[in-house]
């Protein structure tokens, strides 16, 4: 049979909430990690809009001199 050594629960408990704290530290930082991704990806879409706006504004303005100058 397994006799229990002196401190051993102390320590298997000690080793769980070791294990379960990492365990919760490593979701924190994934969904952190994921928050930050979709935070960039959101970033690059306003870019991206942006530039579609602006690239948009030009082709107008180079349509209205092209018929200012007809």
């Amino acid at each position: 049979s397994i006799v229990n050594v002196p401190g051993e629960s102390t320590l298997r408990r000690d080793f769980i909430r070791l294990q379960q704290e990492n365990k919760e530290r490593s979701e924190a930082l994934r969904r952190q990690q994921l928050l930050q991704e979709q935070q960039l990806r959101e970033q690059e879409e306003y870019k991206r809009q942006l530039l579609a706006e602006r690239q948009k504004r030009i082709e107008q303005q180079k349509e209205q001199r092209r018929r200012l100058e007809e």
